[in-house]
């Protein structure tokens, strides 16, 4: 009897194990042991609202809600206080979902395709972010509040609007990787990005920044920095 419990509590354990492992598809499935689910991926499934039974996976960590239709973000979202990876891409918002920033776990989120044309400075909440994309959102500036953000390590602002490199990020002083690429009227940068000595990689990929431009001065200003055009 002892060696059963022995057994049965060893095949529970391995049980929990792989599920904590596993990436759920399926709403369904994840609810049956809500407790055990780490990775929920929603991408593609049509929704118009994130599902309110989301909030029993008190484990979660990553939550994939991309390639929906998905216009709101419920603030209930804020009780998932493991949740480090959040994916919004290519849903219906039309603002900034200001609810994401109160889940003060999130290492990386994504909320690109989306028209919401501005960053709060609320966005400054998540002490933890190190990677945040942002591309194709019709983005022209940015908060002065984001450059005290010092956890910060990559950037994607891809395919906006910027006409100059945002002053604001030369304040993120452990930022990497910066993709500013297919900004088609980004022409300009401030010299202060001098001061992103940590920068070792720079998408400028279909901006009018020109090659006199980089090998003239950008690439004096961050001499340890790839540049890309």
């Amino acid at each position: 009897m002892r060696l059963q419990t022995v057994i049965t509590g060893f095949s529970l354990f391995v049980m929990l194990h792989l599920s904590a492992q596993k990436e759920f598809t399926s709403l369904d499935d994840a609810l049956k042991a809500p407790e055990a689910v780490k990775i929920l991926n929603l991408s593609g499934k049509g929704l118009t609202a994130v599902p309110a039974s989301v909030t029993k996976f008190v484990n979660l960590e990553k939550l994939n809600l991309s390639n929906n239709k998905i216009a709101a973000f419920p603030k209930e979202l804020s009780a998932l206080k493991k949740l480090k990876t959040l994916n919004l891409t290519a849903n219906a918002f039309t603002s900034f979902p200001i609810a994401v920033t109160s889940i003060t776990s999130l290492e990386d989120f994504e909320i690109s395709f989306n028209n919401i044309t501005a960053i709060p400075k609320e966005l400054t909440a998540l002490a933890k972010l190190k990677r945040v994309s942002a591309s194709k959102c019709g983005l022209k500036n940015l908060p002065a509040e984001l450059g005290k953000m010092q956890t910060v390590e990559i950037i994607d602002l891809s395919y906006n609007d910027f006409t100059s490199i945002p002053t604001q990020l030369t304040g993120m002083k452990n930022l990497k990787t910066l993709d500013l690429s297919f900004n088609k009227n980004l022409s300009a940068f401030p010299s202060e990005i001098k001061d992103l000595a940590q920068l070792r990689f720079l998408n400028l990929k279909s901006a009018k920044i020109t090659a006199a431009q980089v090998n003239d001065e950008l690439s004096w200003l961050i001499p340890n920095c790839q540049i890309m055009q």
